[in-house]
């Protein structure tokens, strides 16, 4: 028998949007995003858990890349090696005898031929040397075998890079931003980290990559950030400040049913002294966004309600999106107040 299905109608809040900061999703349908996802949004603070709040990107700093001694410091210094991109040969990687950083001593053939020129090479994994060309990349693995009994990977055509800064590692792990977007390689399987933008990349490719070591961040330069710790991706290429959130329909099994939007609630964490104040629009159905008035907060008020001026307050889509917010402006959650909204039920049969 078919499992019949009834249908609450809830007058009430819902949660709009929360478990902040919010990580970027573009390409998915913004009616299927989950709280913490937005379609749209810039300049937020990625470093404040549970809070939406403006911020900005952090600096990083660059991957160290130790050289030799002596005449030999054009040379860098991995695993207690001499090693040198061939100055005739762009393919070939010349790797010295251990424990010699002031002079080359081949060892066995004394260098490894790649599939295409190297860009460049960095300890990754640790035990192996990523060697980047502009269409792929090899893993030299056993690097620490004194005997330099090393031995190259299959070419993985995904990891590719045009410029020796697009490249980084953190805590090991080996990334790359091409003109594909943002990607990561543990050594069997290349993620594409920029997933949820693909077809929106911009500003997450051919960028160059630096780190913050101790929040296990990778920053491209002054656009973007990626938090490996939560996987959000967070946008740092526009000045300014915006959220826009999910777009919020009826879960019935009829097509988008309509209802009612009466509200909106701002929970809040507030702790900065004087007057906060936050721009937004609301947007019903396939509207154009409309400028709601101003929310003006004083350092005390942990929850504020807001009617809208909309003047469509039937919907069977609604968006809300925050275009201006003072730098003391903390949101907690985001709720939108409803009226008869359809709550599925699905009950079994007996």
């Amino acid at each position: 028998m078919p499992i019949p299905v009834t249908y609450k109608l809830y007058d009430g809040p819902i949660t709009l949007a929360g478990e902040f900061p919010p990580t970027l999703n573009k390409d998915n349908d913004a009616t299927t995003l989950e709280v913490f996802e937005s379609p749209d949004c810039y300049g937020v603070d990625w470093d404040t858990n549970g809070i939406l709040t403006p911020g900005s990107v952090p600096t990083g700093v660059a991957r160290v890349a130790p050289v030799g001694t002596g005449s030999y410091t054009g040379w860098n210094w991995y695993y207690n090696r001499l090693m040198k991109v061939n100055g005739t040969t762009a393919t070939q990687l010349d790797v010295g005898a251990p424990e010699y950083s002031a002079y080359y001593y081949a060892q066995d053939v004394g260098s490894r031929t790649c599939w295409a020129d190297i860009i460049t090479f960095m300890p990754a994994l640790q035990e192996a040397l990523l060697i980047v060309t502009a269409t792929g990349s090899h893993l030299m693995q056993n690097m620490l075998d004194p005997r330099g009994f090393f031995y190259l990977s299959d070419f993985e055509q995904m990891f590719f890079a045009s410029d020796a800064s697009y490249v980084n590692t953190l805590q090991g792990v080996p990334y790359v931003c091409n003109s594909k977007g943002l990607f990561s390689w543990d050594g069997k399987k290349v993620t594409e980290i920029t997933r949820p933008i693909r077809n929106n990349i911009s500003p997450f490719s051919n960028t160059a990559l630096l780190a913050d070591y101790d929040e296990r961040l990778i920053i491209g330069t002054s656009k973007f950030v990626y938090d490996s710790e939560t996987q959000r991706l967070f946008d740092y290429s526009t000045s300014g400040f915006r959220f826009t959130s999910r777009t919020v329909t009826q879960p019935t099994r009829n097509g988008r049913q309509p209802f009612q939007v009466k509200g909106i609630v701002f929970l809040l964490d507030i702790t900065a002294s004087g007057n906060q104040t936050i721009e937004w629009e609301s947007r019903v159905d396939n509207n154009s966004w409309f400028t709601e008035p101003n929310v003006l907060i004083t350092q005390k008020e942990k929850r504020i309600e807001r009617n809208f001026d909309n003047p469509v307050t039937t919907a069977r889509e609604f968006t809300m999106r925050i275009t201006s917010a003072t730098a003391g402006v903390r949101i907690r959650e985001i709720q939108l107040i409803v009226e008869t909204y359809n709550q599925e039920t699905i009950l079994g049969a007996e």
